[in-house]
């Protein structure tokens, strides 16, 4: 630390570098700030300070101050730089969009924390390296940076660090097409900045929250959402968050056709931006206004298109400058200039060559074709229409090597966070032992005067026996806690049946081989939303019933696609059920309805149908009906082959050992019946609890905390 202090000190002095102007100054002066203080809170807000004015570092000034860093490092006989002067380099490199050389000192910079015992240095590193990666498209790569940021930001114990980590998170889920997932680690982030009063960091969660409801078509929350951005953001004098805040007001507006304030709040986030004079994301600003003057005043647009594509050009955003071409290729067409159009395309063409963008490559596909059907070119329609097919199934085949490692890695996540659930029990529990010791030695000690203070050791030792037995119940408590989530755990493996997954990727490789990618696009869909529903559901021991619902429905809808015409499912809930508020045991009704798919449905002879009721019994009440009109358990039972593994029935007995423990620990009545039908043959699967009633606050509350 006073190594540090010293090569900041001499940053600052007047004629040590008289080459370093004001701004790069005041960068050095909140360095110092940073490493003189340890209060977590500060240090963070002071982190995201100097991050904000490295956007205005031109990359000589940034390169000067390392130097200059390097230096003094050797006159002082060490050669480890700043974990934050990494970070200058590493946002100035990323602002410029050099990606490889910022990636290579963010790493450096989680390193460089390690050894100065920055853990907020470290996690920052991590999970902007993260960022880059992602803005690679490298979303698994990514994922395994994030768990590591996530690691340190679990040990760090700062709030709105660990935040940080689940807002990332939330971010690489989302960017990956997982929207489920996302909603889960914003849940997780919003809770947190919540707890912390980080204003700051709100702002960024309602950034998330508009782009996750537009992208869902949730217009009016999204018109609540903008509002109480733009006020926050002002609150704190936020200028770049508030900038955002307008981009996405005028996003929302361009949805709802009300072009007039589209184009109001966009010239409120370009003006914002002049006037910080950050220009890394003028080309996105003027690519939105192009896009909104275009239903206003088209001699406008045109030459809005052309601004967004120099400054993309001179930020050297490969991806931004190829969309700008590709809607001025696209607003070219519209006005019948097919040689403009085509030399834009062109253009494109060579961007496509440098990056690897298979959105702007399928938008490239898209526009070739409808140039050539208004040419009445039906060769170049052909061709192009070929190259996008091959596009697509290259994409595809991609695709589901992604997915199957993505949700590898989203276990992998989701059991790092159990684990560390699971040591905070055990420590616990550890705690009241040794509080039990210590009650012990006191009662022996009253036994030691017992002759002189009978009467007052009678009264101790009532009082410690009380005391005992609630130590020992609470502790009864956090054991069977720790059965319920081996048991989540067992259950969540049992779902995700090694033979389900196997099958199911195999139908989407049959779908290819035979050239079908609209139905292995629309199978991997669904895979890919079941596993991530049934990662997110585990995550909690209590789940609202419309999430439990629509994991039935994906599961339900997958076995119709491997089975098809072989079975109707039907689906009849209680009108009186606010699904929102109930609250139900997660993963509890998919094994009973695996039983019925697997060996209700098995040699029927004709179409089955299965049936899911969900009503109100009582006051206090849940049934859950599970019947088929299948073979029925007997039958079944003669059909399974000698030593064949009955996985399902390991996922029944799992789901009927959660029922005894739940009924322990919440004292939820639970009781699971079974019933053979005859006349005709089938399966009834009955069962009651009382459910958890929770009326969720919505995000109007936590505004107000604000």
């Amino acid at each position: 630390m006073q190594y540090h202090l010293l090569i900041i000190t001499i940053f600052l002095s007047i004629n040590a570098f008289p080459i370093l102007g004001q701004h790069e100054q005041d960068i050095l002066a909140l360095i110092e700030k940073y490493e003189l203080t340890s209060d977590e809170n500060i240090r963070y807000d002071l982190y995201q300070e100097i991050m904000e004015k490295n956007a205005m570092l031109s990359l000589e000034e940034a390169n000067t101050m390392y130097k200059n860093s390097i230096q003094l490092s050797s006159n002082q006989q060490n050669s480890n730089p700043l974990p934050l002067m990494l970070a200058v380099m590493a946002d100035t490199y990323y602002y410029h969009d050099h990606l490889d050389s910022s990636f290579y000192y963010y790493i450096r910079e989680a390193h460089a924390g390690l050894r100065a015992n920055d853990l907020l240095a470290t996690c920052f590193g991590y999970g902007n390296a993260a960022y880059v990666l992602e803005q690679r498209g490298k979303f698994g790569e990514a994922n395994k940076l994030r768990r590591t940021s996530l690691n340190h930001a679990l040990d760090y114990g700062n709030k709105k660090n660990l935040a940080d980590a689940f807002y990332n998170l939330a971010n690489n889920f989302y960017n990956s097409g997982k929207i489920d997932s996302a909603s889960v680690y914003l849940k997780k982030t919003i809770a947190l900045d919540r707890e912390s009063g980080n204003i700051q960091g709100m702002v960024h969660n309602l950034h998330f929250l508009i782009q996750l409801n537009l992208k869902s078509n949730k217009v009016t929350e999204v018109v609540e959402y903008c509002e109480q951005c733009v006020q926050m953001a002002k609150e704190i004098n936020y200028s770049r968050g508030l900038s955002t805040c307008y981009a996405l007001q005028a996003e929302l507006n361009l949805n709802l056709n009300q072009n007039v304030l589209a184009s109001i709040a966009i010239e409120k986030a370009i003006e914002i931006d002049q006037q910080r004079k950050d220009l890394t994301r003028m080309g996105k600003l003027f690519h939105l206004s192009a896009k909104i003057q275009e239903k206003l005043d088209l001699s406008n647009a045109e030459n809005l298109y052309k601004e967004s594509i120099q400054y993309s050009e001179s930020n050297k955003d490969i991806n931004e400058q190829g969309f700008a071409l590709i809607h001025l290729a696209e607003f070219y067409l519209s006005q019948g200039d097919f040689e403009k159009s085509n030399k834009q395309l062109e253009k494109v063409q060579l961007l496509i060559n440098l990056g690897n963008n298979t959105s702007l490559e399928e938008s490239y596909l898209d526009l070739n074709i409808n140039l050539a059907k208004s040419q009445n070119n039906w060769k170049k329609v052909t061709f192009f229409s070929e190259a996008k097919n091959q596009l697509l199934s290259d994409f595809n085949r991609e695709l589901i090597a992604n997915q199957a490692s993505n949700i590898g890695q989203s276990f992998e996540i989701f059991e790092i966070e159990r684990q560390k659930e699971k040591i905070l029990l055990e420590k616990e529990m550890d705690q009241l032992k040794a509080q039990r010791k210590t009650n012990l030695f006191i009662g022996i000690g009253g036994l030691l005067l017992l002759t002189t203070l009978l009467a007052y050791f009678a009264f101790q030792n009532q009082k410690n026996k009380s005391l005992a037995f609630r130590k020992k119940a609470q502790e009864e408590k956090l054991r069977l806690n720790n059965l319920v989530l081996e048991k989540e755990l067992d259950a969540l493996r049992s779902q995700m049946n090694p033979h389900f997954l196997f099958n199911s990727l195999n139908s989407i490789n049959g779908y290819i081989m035979y050239e079908k990618p609209q139905l292995a696009s629309k199978y991997l869909t669904k895979f890919s939303k079941l596993m991530r529903t049934i990662l997110n559901n585990s995550k909690s021991k209590f789940i609202r019933i419309s999430d439990e619902i629509e994991a039935i429905h994906l599961y339900m809808e997958m076995e119709a696609l491997r089975f098809p015409d072989q079975f109707d499912f039907e689906l009849c809930i209680d009108e009186k059920i606010i699904q929102e508020n109930v609250w139900v045991p997660s993963m509890l009704i998919q094994p009973y309805l695996e039983n019925s798919v697997k060996h209700g449905m098995k040699n029927i002879g004709h179409k089955g149908i299965i049936t899911l009721t969900i009503r109100m019994k009582a006051k206090d009440k849940l049934e859950i009906v599970i019947q088929d009109n299948g073979i029925g358990r007997k039958a079944s039972a003669l059909q399974k082959k000698q030593g064949e593994i009955d996985q399902k029935s390991l996922g029944i007995k799992i789901t009927a050992d959660r029922a005894g423990l739940l009924n322990d620990i919440y004292n939820a009545e639970m009781l699971i019946e079974y019933f053979d039908l005859e006349n005709p043959t089938g399966t009834k699967v009955q069962i009651t609890f009382k459910p958890q009633i929770n009326e969720e606050k919505e995000w109007k509350e936590f505004a107000q905390l604000s």
